[in-house]
């Protein structure tokens, strides 16, 4: 629902086959808000709290690498390297002889 807001503020003249109240994802957007916060206070458990925790490190990812366009290449080094060691599986070295 937040894309569709984004949509409609950044591409207001795109043609659209049919265009939602605007509404309509406001209202989706409060009730899924709603729902999700008085399930973690209803039952405040462990899985909650990690995929809260989750989600907020992926819009931390999200915003350094994508929305800033910023890529460490020495961190995606060195976190590659330690993925191959890790997983066993590194990329055999190809000649052209």
């Amino acid at each position: 629902m937040v894309a569709l807001l984004v949509l409609r503020k950044t591409q207001k003249d795109t043609p659209r086959p049919y265009r939602v109240p605007t509404v309509v994802p406001y209202c989706v957007l409060l009730i899924s808000m709603f729902l999700t916060v008085f399930s973690v206070i209803d039952d405040p458990s462990m899985k909650y709290v990690t995929a809260i925790l989750l989600i907020l490190i992926g819009v931390g990812v999200y915003t350094i690498f994508v929305y800033h366009r910023k890529t460490p290449t020495t961190l995606l080094r060195k976190f590659t390297f330690l993925t191959q060691m890790l997983f066993q599986c590194v990329p055999p070295n190809t000649r052209d002889d």
